[in-house]
């Protein structure tokens, strides 16, 4: 998929609140994330709605943790291991998703 500059800034809009993911099963979820150079653009949506899921679903859950892996294969954790979803943990999660990279 890719983002056509001709397009209204308000489908891009209506786009990103869609679900995208549907629900998130199990108490402890690990979501991995491909930052390779194949999701290029991409990856501002895939954020925008990462983002989305962690209010909306992993707040419920006990414990959680994300994986980003890029071309290489370089696997880069959120957290070294699996953490509550806090109000702390969950901005610190945003921000490692606002600084994923295509790579």
């Amino acid at each position: 998929y890719r983002y056509r500059g001709d397009e209204e800034f308000g489908t891009l809009l209506k786009e990103a609140d869609q679900n995208t993911f549907g629900q998130l099963e199990g108490f402890r979820p690990v979501i991995v994330v491909d930052t390779s150079g194949a999701v290029g653009e991409s990856l501002t949506f895939i954020s925008a709605a990462l983002k989305r899921m962690l209010y909306s679903f992993v707040v419920a859950k006990s414990k959680f943790n994300m994986i980003k892996f890029s071309s290489q294969g370089r696997p880069v954790a959120f957290e070294s291991q699996m953490v509550p979803p806090t109000a702390q943990k969950l901005r610190e999660a945003e921000e490692f998703l606002d600084g994923m990279k295509p790579s």
